[in-house]
Parts: structure tokens; sequence; C-alpha cells
């Protein structure tokens, strides 16, 4: 019984002394993590958000199309040949600019224009017009 004493005892004593040695032994200390240095740039990926293919967005001012614009439309033109019919509408918010009515309008007139140029027949358009919203652009209604 003693033998077991003494050897739980130098047990503790040995378990005691490895412990005491670890803390003062440098190599053994737990190495700090390195932290970002403020100057690190930090990149978030965008998340992708699906973009509205009836929908061109124009720049606040502008009532010309772009190619982006062109090539936007070139893919809606088999659906608007074969619907029966589509409104044009134009956007463009009277509070950011002065005579909204005549940009949404030209907006929606030139998309008309380009899309008669491509063969879509006229009489299945009609053209309207929005300066409540504060969107900038045309938007397709197909059989609208």
């Amino acid at each position: 019984m003693n033998s077991a004493k003494i050897l739980l005892g130098s047990s503790v004593l040995a378990f005691g002394l490895v412990l005491s040695g670890c803390q003062s032994n440098p190599s053994a200390a737990p190495k700090p993590t390195p932290t970002p240095s403020s100057s690190a740039v930090k990149v978030v990926p965008t998340p992708i958000v699906a973009r509205d293919p009836y929908f061109l967005d124009f720049d606040k001012l502008s009532a010309k199309l772009t190619p982006e614009h062109e090539a936007q439309l070139q893919k809606l033109i088999p659906q608007l040949k074969a619907g029966k019919a589509f409104v044009v509408r134009g956007y463009s918010n009277k509070k950011e600019v002065g005579n909204a009515k005549d940009g949404a309008l030209a907006r929606a007139l030139n998309v008309e224009k380009y899309l008669i140029e491509q063969g879509v027949p006229d009489k299945k358009m009609s053209v309207r017009y929005t300066t409540e919203d504060s969107k900038h652009g045309v938007e397709i209604d197909i059989n609208g």
C-alpha cells in the first residue's frame, strides 16, 4: 500500500515538473497568430445579381442606345416578332431630371426605332412613358 502511495506521489511530482518545464520552455509556448496589417485588402466576392432582360438601364441624362442595349434587344427580337403586342415604356425620374417626360419618350422612341430597323413590326408596339419612378431606362412589356 505504501508503494502505491509512493508511486502515485512520484507520478504527480513528475507530472508537475513536466508542466512547469513547458512554461519555461520558449519553444513549447504557443506562437501568436499573425494579425492582418491595416494595409491588407480584404476581397469579398460580389454576389451575382440577375439582370432583368426586359429592362435597359440608361444614364440619367442619356437617351442614346449603347452597344450593350443593342445586344440586349437582339436577344429579345425573336420573342417580340412572335408576340402579339408589346409596350416600350421609357422611364425618367422627374425629381432628378428637368424635362423627364421628353427624356423618357426619347429613350422609348430610340428603342422603337431600333426594333423597327431590325424587322419588328411597328403595329405590335405602343410607346409609353413614366416619370414617377426612380428608374432611368426603358422597359419592354410583352403582351402588355
